[in-house]
């Protein structure tokens, strides 16, 4: 005796599919865009695809600068090459 007794059950017609339920299969269908993520560490986005399951954009976070002008930071290597010299000698 087989395990499988019975008839194999078939999917249904779409056009026997009640309307309503036919119409909110096809929306959800619809509705797969590109949604993004962001990290909570650094604080980068990044955008999904759900259909490819892919990352299809990488958005890195806007990171401050460390100097706010070219004077400044020359003035703060000058300053390392001194503390750099003081700990050798």
């Amino acid at each position: 005796m087989s395990r499988f007794s019975g008839t194999l059950q078939q999917r249904p017609d779409p056009l026997t599919v009640p309307p309503i339920q036919r119409y909110h299969s096809e929306v959800a269908k619809s509705k797969l865009e590109a949604f993004e993520v962001s990290c909570p560490c650094c604080g980068a986005v990044v955008k999904v695809d759900p259909e490819a399951r892919a990352v299809i954009a990488h958005t890195p976070p806007v990171r401050p600068k460390t100097f706010n002008d070219f004077e400044e930071a020359a003035r703060a290597m000058k300053e390392q090459e001194v503390r750099k010299e003081s700990l050798f000698r």
